[in-house]
């Protein structure tokens, strides 16, 4: 059993209040969007907040919700005191509760990709079977920039060497490996993420080379995927550039369908570029490597 506050906050008063609530004795804090005011490409090694924010506070059960409350109402603001709910939560199979909720996934292809998580079984047992659970590392299939890599990839013959670049939790890799890629090294800035690329090659027995940036030598590959944002794609044409062999293609996403005319502006010296998909506003960017 649990106690949960809920109050809307401006973005200015964000720290302030987070710093109290845990002076409080509350267990967690956690943010939410409570406009659809979506954060798209904040500037690297900064944590915007949204202007306003829905706060999610968790106290244990038997905290003093009257002397919290009391404190409270001295504390907030007219406005934020207003918006504060108080509720009991109880206690749940949280494994049980995303398990209700994540369910297979097809892409295509001949014969079709699935993502299937480990609790279930596979639609279809002769078709290329990923297994994929939820973890700390972006990436399972749910998201239209990774679905649209996916989709690609199940339609098209996987080259002998890939390179995914931004990892994640290694879902490309390793989809790569399963559908025939001889060679799979991956890398990513965020080492949980190279961890959940090598647990997951492992779950799925394959291999993938999983590194840091500058802990393994990167070899040019056929196909290099990058499923980023558009920031970091610019920031790193040269390296992927470098990356992708002559006539070998890059596929990158991460970016809108707005934004793709910068990026076919910075790779168009090196490649021959082109919209391979559009999903829910964001867009999955062929290109082929011509010099």
């Amino acid at each position: 059993m649990w106690w949960q506050w809920r109050l809307q906050l401006l973005a200015e008063r964000a720290e302030t209040i987070e710093e109290t609530l845990l002076e409080w004795g509350a267990l967690s804090v956690t943010y939410q969007d409570a406009a659809d005011d979506p954060i798209l490409e904040p500037a690297l090694g900064t944590h915007p907040l949204w202007k306003r924010s829905v706060l999610l506070v968790l106290f244990d059960h038997d905290a003093d919700m009257e002397w919290l409350r009391a404190q409270a109402r001295e504390f907030l603001q007219a406005e934020e005191w207003e918006s504060l709910h108080c509720e009991r939560l109880q206690d749940q199979q949280w494994e049980r509760a995303w398990m209700d909720h994540y369910q297979a996934m097809c892409f295509g292809g001949e014969p079709p990709l699935w993502i299937v998580p480990s609790h279930l079984p596979a639609p279809e047992p002769q078709a290329c079977n990923l297994r994929l659970d939820p973890g700390l590392a972006f990436g399972t299939g749910t998201h239209a920039t990774t679905a649209m890599c996916l989709r690609w990839m199940a339609e098209n013959r996987m080259p002998p060497t890939v390179l995914d670049y931004g990892c994640g939790s290694g879902v490309l890799g390793v989809a790569a490996a399963l559908l025939g890629a001889a060679q799979v090294q991956a890398v990513d800035i965020d080492a949980q993420a190279v961890q959940a690329t090598l647990d997951n090659a492992r779950a799925n027995n394959v291999t993938i080379e999983a590194s840091l940036p500058g802990e393994a030598s990167l070899h040019a590959a056929q196909l290099v995927l990058a499923n980023i944002l558009l920031e970091p794609l610019l920031l790193l044409r040269e390296p992927l550039s470098r990356l992708t062999q002559a006539g070998g293609v890059l596929l990158m996403t991460g970016v809108l369908a707005r934004q793709v005319p910068a990026l076919v502006q910075a790779y168009a010296p090196d490649f021959t570029l082109e919209v391979a998909a559009e999903d829910d506003g964001w867009a999955l960017v062929l290109g082929i490597r011509t010099a």
